[in-house]
């Protein structure tokens, strides 16, 4: 049996709150395996609903897909990119 790859969708977002879900909404219905799908919306700290919508779109999500959603602030790559300077 051939399994199809994990493809990541990195989305990095400053409020997007009215593109967010039309793009969420996007993903989901493509026609690649959705439990090969995994979602990052990475946000710069947005001050309008943007958060807000990227996580009742996750919570609403079919089960098998909602896993495969993270939603991260820009300081969390902060973080990572100091302890892994080069």
């Amino acid at each position: 049996m051939i399994h199809s790859p994990l493809v990541s969708v990195i989305i990095p977002t400053l409020n997007e709150e009215k593109n967010i879900g039309r793009c969420l909404e996007s993903i989901g219905k493509q026609t690649y395996p959705k439990e090969r799908i995994e979602v990052i919306v990475v946000d710069n700290n947005s001050m309008d609903k943007t958060r807000k919508i990227v996580k009742k779109f996750a919570s609403l999500c079919v089960s098998g897909f909602k896993q495969n959603y993270k939603l991260l602030n820009i300081e969390d790559f902060k973080l990572f990119e100091r302890r892994i300077s080069i």
